[in-house]
């Protein structure tokens, strides 16, 4: 599903919202289409129905129910990398480690 970023604070006639091109994440969505809203600050989703595609001004008009903007369970990306940074050690053991034990897998 195409993703835009949205400002909730960006607000024009008959509750739309709009995004330049470069918000747009997936492929270029088109009028009638279900797309996922994101407010990347706080890290809200809801879905939008695009209104409208303006080529000109490279902007994409999207009707929002902002009742629906919630927190999405899923980090970002950059939440993310953040976390994994803040790992003290690595989220999987090396395969190719020693043993612990000091005894092989092979016994003779």
């Amino acid at each position: 599903m195409t993703e835009i970023m949205i400002d909730p604070n960006v607000r024009v006639a008959g509750g739309l919202t709009f995004s330049g091109y470069e918000d747009v994440r997936g492929p270029m969505p088109v009028a009638g289409q279900h797309v996922l809203v994101r407010e990347p600050e706080a890290n809200l989703v809801a879905v939008g129905i695009v209104d409208r595609v303006d080529e000109r001004d490279r902007l994409v008009y999207v009707a929002v129910d902002w009742t629906q903007l919630a927190p999405d369970r899923l980090p970002t990306p950059e939440q993310f990398l953040g976390i994994l940074r803040s790992q003290t050690r690595p989220p999987f053991e090396r395969l190719d480690a020693p043993a612990m034990s000091g005894t092989s897998a092979r016994t003779a």
